[in-house]
């Protein structure tokens, strides 16, 4: 819907309808005026089609009453085909409101700017006067402070030099496929921004801390045009793929393959050493506040960087394009304030700002680097000494830095922190010659304390109080239990992770995923430091891991990682063999040297070694798998133990399992548990006035709901009702498939049935027994949905054949066949040219391995021949999508599979042309047939000069152009 002052609640719902989505295609063509023609139609499609979705909820509701009534008195086969046909538009109705207030649950009234303070202290409560204030401080905020001033140039150098090839593939035209990946990741509830031009924005601000006072109290964020955001995530998705060479190790921030915990524990690491450090010279640290660093950004000096990287004029000129000359507005308390257009800064709120950022924040990178070439800077492990030469060379590289940026160093908000061995003297002389207070506490660095000390309970404090208010701050006395739990595991779940992912918290013991990075990331600055400071070995000899008492917090937290978890689940994946112990490492998938491929390859193909997780099918190291590695494996759980877990994996509302594990600790208010509270002296059922109420009666064995366990339950079971625990115990076997969704929806309305005829709330109920199966279906499909949160595609029955290959190309075609997981396994190949004639050939009887590797085996031998015979225009073709995703995008080096994909993806860097893509099995019916041909050969590799008589039929058929049927999906 489409609300006031320019707020768009645009909902996905909406374009279920045909006209209005005609009106959209029609319009793309031109798509700032198809923009505002749209907002138009919508407007009035809003007002005269789709109406109001609380009216007609209220309208579906009462005429679902009225057929349901008539229902009840007469039977009408026109009126049950009626029902359902409202119920069905009542669900789209609902679906449609849960939309609607999914969007306006961000609208938060918390987040309106009542009274804060001006410039003098006073409180402001004129709504025109603080719309004036927040448009003017903005204005001066985003406008250069001193357009005359002379810009002081940095030294161009220090950037990695692009080769050719990276330029080029930047260069290259965008394809509809960056176009479909750009806009599938931009979220489903996004509005389209304004309408007036591609670079507008609007700034909404966001509060830095719990009740702001003044303006700068607020984080402003861009909200965005999406079409601007489209073209600059198209430009950041090429971005990434040269980001990294470009960007030093110092920096992990949206770099590809490095994470902030990173710099954390280099943080943590300085601080450990600055504890123990002794001797004549000190240390001191400094962290730094940067003043509003993205919105101080100077466009010059963005432009002049982005020229050191080496990127393209055009590139450079495509950049700037999106980060200069935009127009803004301030989002006031729902409102929208006068436009004004910003003369530096970079937006938050653009996908491509962070990336900006880091290539500015880089030349501070490259300042450092040259002053410690010249031994002016004097770097101690990870600090500096502490001297007052020291502080003003920092204090002239920032300078230098701050003047030509536009950055300013927040000396408030700043810190020094010494060595112990730091005379009070020095610091103070430090201090007051750098303006940055010293402290012995730095407080958080990117969200986590840095401990001056061992973690303690009350350095976890923070964590706690931080769960405690999120849980506070919502009505949760007014919440149901179920709701209630939903809320505490959300919570529970995210807060104490960021913390956890470095240190132990007192009560954790598996947190972090460094523990795998170390081992596997060893070129990151935080992993030299760590291994050179703390001298890591192999993983064969663990002496290294025995604790020291000079060890730091941090790095005792990722050796318990490595000692419990990584000793464990660590493999390798074999390359030339010198890095892995033959006896004593494990590298095999399988058990059994016997069960190992039998081939062999040339020595000069040979990779390195590389690490590999065995908790996982790609290789590489999840939290999940580690938790799931370190349950014990031979204890069996206890029956009680195993049971309450169905019930929390139990396919059925929150409320339904909270309700289910009432039931199973007996704890549900029945007549016989009032007598037992001396709240009542009736125990008999209020329905059947027959035997005592109890939880076993009310749910199974009362008049009410015998005749619908009769009729849902056949009759060779219905002898399984024993005792309470053993009937649900029974009958919530997840091994039962469907059932146990309809057993606990049987047992949940049985209750509900129950409450309505004791507190008169009596619901008439046609057949009960079809009723509990509809809302059990629903339940069903509403848990398929959830698993499967996508478009249902359709099939079409296409015919496919073999396609002959380009003139002057051939055609391979390969494939790998395993009867079974790790079961017998071949591959095969064929080569042949425009006229689908035979030009050479192979199988290979592997032995045992699953399909993708065998998939692999082909591919390789496949290629291997191909230049052996001197093709240099190849087409691959293979019926494996799984391979052909391996072989185009490359996988981890930690996949089992990784040494195969790299060894073919080797093939493609030679002098010749490679081109692979996916087939039907239909279109690759000849390899199909060679692979299982193979299992009836020796075992080994086969070659084929001539095409083998068992096959032959394929190859004139693929000549001749058959084809066959298949389902396709659309």
């Amino acid at each position: 819907m489409l609300g006031k002052s320019g707020k768009r609640l645009w909902s996905l719902t909406y374009l279920s309808c045909p006209r209005i989505m005609l009106h959209y295609m029609f319009s793309w063509s031109r798509i700032r005026k198809a923009l505002l023609g749209l907002q138009r139609k919508l407007k009035k499609w809003n007002r005269e089609v789709f109406g109001d979705i609380h009216v007609k909820k209220e309208k579906l509701v009462a005429d679902i009453k009225a057929v349901q009534d008539l229902l009840d008195v007469m039977h009408s086969d026109e009126l049950l085909a009626q029902e359902e046909i409202l119920l069905k538009d009542l669900d789209l109705v609902l679906e449609q409101e849960e939309t609607l207030w999914f969007q306006k649950s961000r609208e938060k009234k918390r987040n309106r700017i009542e009274s804060p303070k001006d410039g003098d202290n006073r409180w402001m409560t004129d709504k025109v006067e603080l719309e004036t204030m927040a448009l003017n401080y903005y204005t001066r905020l985003y406008s250069l402070e001193d357009v005359s001033a002379v810009w002081n140039m940095l030294p161009i150098g220090g950037f990695a030099t692009l080769t050719d090839g990276e330029k080029a593939a930047l260069l290259k035209p965008f394809t509809s496929e960056e176009v479909v990946v750009a806009v599938k990741g931009m979220g489903r509830f996004k509005a389209s921004g304004p309408y007036a031009a591609t670079n507008d924005a609007l700034l909404v601000l966001i509060a830095k801390v719990a009740k702001p006072e003044r303006i700068t109290q607020f984080r402003p964020m861009s909200l965005c045009n999406v079409l601007f955001k489209i073209i600059t995530k198209m430009i950041v998705n090429r971005l990434k793929k040269v980001i990294l060479k470009l960007i030093g190790p110092a920096q992990a921030n949206f770099i590809p393959g490095r994470l902030s915990i990173d710099n954390i524990v280099l943080v943590q690491e300085a601080v450990h050493s600055m504890r123990r450090k002794k001797g004549r010279k000190g240390w001191m640290l400094l962290k730094l506040d940067l003043e509003k660093a993205y919105d101080r950004i100077r466009w010059n000096f963005l432009q002049e960087t982005l020229v050191a990287t080496g990127l393209s004029e055009v590139w450079t000129h495509r950049i700037m394009a999106g980060v200069t000359d935009p127009s803004m507005s301030v989002l006031w308390n729902g409102g929208k304030t006068d436009s004004f257009v910003p003369a530096r800064g970079l937006r938050q709120g653009d996908p491509l700002s962070p990336y900006l950022f880091v290539l500015c924040l880089e030349r501070l990178c490259h300042l450092i680097e040259a002053s410690v070439g010249t031994w002016d800077w004097k770097p101690m492990a990870l600090s500096c000494e502490a001297s007052v030469a020291q502080i003003l060379i920092i204090r002239r590289v920032l300078e230098q830095f701050c003047e030509a940026s536009g950055q300013n160093v927040s000396l408030e908000k700043s810190k020094i922190v010494f060595s112990n061995n730091v005379s009070r003297d020095m610091e103070r002389l430090i201090s007051g010659e750098s303006g940055i207070g010293c402290t012995r506490e730095l407080g958080k660095y990117l969200g986590m304390p840095i401990l001056q000390k061992r973690m303690n309970k009350e350095t976890s404090g923070e964590v706690l109080e931080h769960v405690s208010s999120s849980l506070a701050g919502w009505k949760s006395r007014s919440l149901s239990l179920a709701w209630r739990i939903t809320l505490t595991k959300a919570v529970l779940s995210t807060i104490p992770v960021h913390v956890m992912s470095a240190i132990i918290l007192p009560v954790a013991t598996l947190d972090s995923l460094d523990w795998w990075r170390l081992l596997h990331d060893k070129e990151t600055l935080w992993a030299r430091v760590l291994s050179k400071k703390y001298k890591v070995g192999e993983m064969q000899n663990s002496n290294w891991l025995k604790p020291k008492s000079s060890w730091s917090s941090t790095w005792r937290s990722v050796t318990v990682g490595l000692r419990e978890v990584v000793a464990k689940g660590v493999r390798w994946v074999p390359g030339d063999g010198k890095t892995i112990s033959f006896w004593s490492d494990r590298w095999l998938l399988q058990e059994q040297l016997s069960a190992v491929a039998k081939e062999s390859i040339s020595a000069d193909a040979l990779l390195s070694d590389e690490l590999s997780w065995k908790g996982t099918q790609n290789g590489d190291f999840t939290v999940r798998s580690a938790y799931e590695l370190l349950k014990p494996e031979a204890e069996e759980r206890p029956l009680i133990g195993s049971f309450l877990k169905q019930i929390w994996k139990l396919v059925a509302p929150e409320r339904v399992r909270v309700f289910i594990w009432l039931v199973s600790h007996m704890v549900i208010m029945t007549n016989v548990e009032r007598v037992r509270r001396h709240l009542s002296d009736i125990a008999t059922c209020s329905v059947c006035n027959g035997a005592d109420e109890s939880i076993l009666h009310v749910l199974r064995d009362c008049p009410a709901m015998t005749p619908i366990w009769q009729r849902l339950l056949p009759q060779r079971r219905q002898n399984e009702f024993f005792s309470q625990f053993e009937w649900l115990f029974t009958n919530l076997d997840p091994a039962k498939g469907d059932w146990p969704t309809l057993f606990s929806m049987g047992i949940w309305w049985a209750w509900k049935w129950r409450c309505g005829d004791v507190f008169g709330e009596r619901k008439l109920c046609r057949d009960r027994l079809k009723f509990i199966k509809d809302i059990a279906e629903e339940v069903r499909k509403a848990h398929v949905g959830t698993l499967n949160n996508h478009v249902k595609r359709a099939r079409v029955e296409r015919m496919i054949r073999w396609k002959a290959p380009s003139d002057r190309w051939v055609k391979l075609t390969t494939d790998g066949a395993s009867r079974g997981h790790q079961g017998l396994a071949a591959a095969s190949g064929a080569i042949l040219n425009l006229q689908g004639e035979w030009l050479g050939g192979f199988a290979l009887n592997i032995g045992s391995c699953d399909a993708p590797l065998a998939e692999l085996w082909g591919a390789y031998y496949g290629l291997l021949i191909a230049w052996d015979k001197g093709f240099r225009r190849v087409e691959l073709n293979l019926d494996s999508e799984l391979v052909v995703g391996f072989l185009s995008t490359g996988i981890s080096k930690a996949h089992p599979l990784s040494f195969l994909v790299r060894l073919c993806q080797g093939f493609f860097t030679r002098d010749w042309l490679v081109r692979v893509s996916h087939v039907y099995r239909e279109a690759n019916r000849l390899a199909d047939g060679l692979a299982n041909y193979a299992f009836f050969l020796p075992l080994g590799f086969h070659c084929f000069e001539i095409c083998p008589e068992d096959v032959l039929l394929f190859l004139v058929e693929d000549a001749n152009g058959t084809s066959f049927p298949r389902a396709v999906l659309m």
